[in-house]
Formats: C-alpha cells, sequence, structure tokens
C-alpha cells in the first residue's frame, strides 16, 4: 500500500510540474495577437495610436446576480473583454508599443486591465498578467471612446 501511495504522490508532482510549464510557456512565448486584425478607433496627435481587434470580443452577460422570480425586471449586466494596442509615435517614450486585454462593465462605466504586455524600443519586453480592479475612465480618454463603440452600440451608453 506505501508503495501505491508514494507512486501516486509522485504522479501528481510530476502532473504539478508539467501544467506549471505549460502556463509558463503560454504567457512568455505564445504572443498576444494571434493573426489579429487591428482596427484605429482613436488618434492623439504627436503622442499615441490605439488600435482594437474586433475578433477579440468576447461578450459575458451576467444575469445570475438577481433571485429567479426578479430576473426578467432586471436589466441584464454585460461584461466585454477585448485585445487593445497601443502605438507610441512619440520620441521620448520608452515604450515602442503596448497590448493590453481589457474588460468593460457597461452598465456602470468602468474597465479593468486583465493584462498588458510592453514592447520597449530597446528590444526588451514586459508582461503582466494581474486582474485590476475595477475603474472610472478618469483621464483615459482613449478607452472612453472604445467604451462607446462598443458597449454603446449593445445600449448600455
Amino acid at each position: 500500500m506505501k508503495l501505491f501511495l508514494s507512486a501516486f504522490r509522485r504522479r501528481i508532482r510530476i502532473h504539478r510540474h508539467v501544467f506549471i510549464l505549460a502556463v509558463c510557456f503560454s504567457v512568455l512565448f505564445l504572443p498576444l495577437d494571434t493573426k489579429a486584425d487591428w482596427d484605429l478607433y482613436k488618434v492623439i496627435p504627436g503622442r499615441e495610436m490605439h488600435y482594437y481587434d474586433p475578433g477579440s470580443i468576447v461578450i459575458k452577460r451576467d444575469n445570475n446576480r438577481a433571485g429567479r422570480f426578479y430576473r426578467r425586471s432586471m436589466k441584464v449586466d454585460h461584461y466585454i473583454k477585448i485585445s487593445e494596442k497601443t502605438v507610441f509615435t512619440n520620441a521620448a517614450n520608452k515604450i515602442n508599443e503596448a497590448k493590453s486585454v481589457i474588460e468593460f462593465y457597461c452598465p456602470r462605466r468602468k474597465y479593468r486591465l486583465l493584462k498588458t504586455d510592453k514592447l520597449y524600443k530597446n528590444g526588451t519586453r514586459s508582461i503582466v498578467m494581474k486582474m485590476g480592479n475595477w475603474r472610472e475612465f478618469g483621464t483615459n480618454i482613449h478607452l472612453e471612446a472604445l467604451y462607446g463603440k462598443l458597449c454603446g452600440a449593445m445600449g448600455n451608453n
């Protein structure tokens, strides 16, 4: 019996390492925009050009917030996840381009960053995968324009 348990634990340990290596490989070596078709949506002259990938749009409807009795009368919440790319045209900027995965919460006019991939002018790269907090738009005029384009088309604007 002890031999069986030690072999079982060893197998679990191997599977855990394979899973961790697979996740690391996918984060580090697979690009964010595999065959992306970027559409320009906002230009800030002399500073930035903002694109989004229409093929990456994922719409999640959340109508499970209310009980079964009230579900018909409540408005359905929409979350929209999309890939966005920013190309920096200012020569003084250290970053060449940044690609992000952004999630919008349409009824509340909020957004959060899920993943950011920055490519610097010296050739280095940084990838941050962190579930950000929900934020107001504030000074992010380009994200507000993208919000209006996506959530406004769904009637939440």
